[in-house]
């Protein structure tokens, strides 16, 4: 119990609502301290890193001691990451780790019909949500929002902090994929806010090849050919300038000093080396 005394009637509303706050995040704590062992905290956190595993093996592995925990359902999976974006250097204190903790718990436990399984770091937490029956539209990106808002409540704002939404995956196989995507969106997310892969459109492309081309990176096997390629010197910008000529082709020939016969020649050639 935690007991707060007003003997003369001085506390504000807003006074009144804050410890409730607070009293609701005392016992998530205790939940987690009491009930939650911290061999129970150790197999979670283990059995999300393996479920996002590059490894097969370890996934599959980790697939099936979820199952049998009743930790997660078998159905559509998607990853939700949060991250804290540290200008200074300095790391969140105890305190906001603590917050960061609490709404993350409260996240996971009041997810509707959706099973949430998260691992957390001092400035990052990872969340494995599954579905049975699958994600309708706007679901993920509803619960992105539903994160935030609770890393606001508990933080009383959401500066620094950001959160990042895959799209589905077709169950926990496809989770190592998903968290590329999650991780990518967190990245691109502005300060206090969510964003979702679905809606990144050629922004999830543009900062994957902001470093480069690796084993990976989400980015379509026919433009990792075609960058690749030997003739990637001349075809590639060819095809930055025919796309942000907008498919103008009389354009785009002017603006390369080309003839139009050269440029479908390009293209051609774009288009066979990349199977787009």
């Amino acid at each position: 119990f935690t007991w707060i005394t007003d003997r003369y009637g001085d506390l504000t509303e807003d006074q009144i609502a804050d410890a409730a706050q607070t009293a609701e995040a005392i016992g998530v704590l205790l939940h987690r301290r009491l009930v939650m062992t911290t061999n129970d905290l150790q197999i979670r956190q283990h059995l999300v890193e393996q479920l996002l595993s590059e490894d097969p093996a370890a996934r599959r592995a980790a697939r099936e001691e979820a199952l049998d925990r009743g930790l997660l359902d078998d159905g559509q999976a998607a990853v939700i990451v949060a991250g804290h974006r540290d200008e200074a250097g300095q790391g969140p204190s105890a305190a906001v780790q603590a917050a960061f903790s609490v709404a993350v718990e409260r996240f996971c436990r009041g997810s509707a019909r959706t099973s949430a399984l998260a691992a957390l770091w001092p400035r990052r937490a990872t969340v494995v949500l599954v579905r049975i029956g699958g994600f309708a539209d706007g679901d993920l990106a509803a619960a992105g929002d539903a994160l935030l808002a609770e890393l606001k409540a508990q933080l009383r704002h959401a500066g620094g902090w950001r959160v990042g939404v895959s799209g589905p995956a077709a169950g926990l196989p496809g989770l190592a994929t998903a968290q590329r995507q999650a991780s990518i969106a967190c990245s691109l997310a502005a300060d206090g806010a969510a964003a979702c892969w679905s809606t990144l459109s050629a922004d999830a492309l543009l900062a994957q090849l902001a470093s480069p081309a690796r084993d990976g990176t989400i980015i379509p096997d026919g433009v990792l050919a075609l960058l690749s390629d030997p003739a990637a010197a001349m075809l590639v910008p060819t095809l930055e300038t025919f796309l942000d000529c907008a498919g103008d082709v009389q354009r785009a020939a002017r603006e390369l000093g080309v003839h139009r016969t050269t440029l479908y020649y390009r293209l051609g050639r774009a288009e066979q080396i990349s199977g787009l």
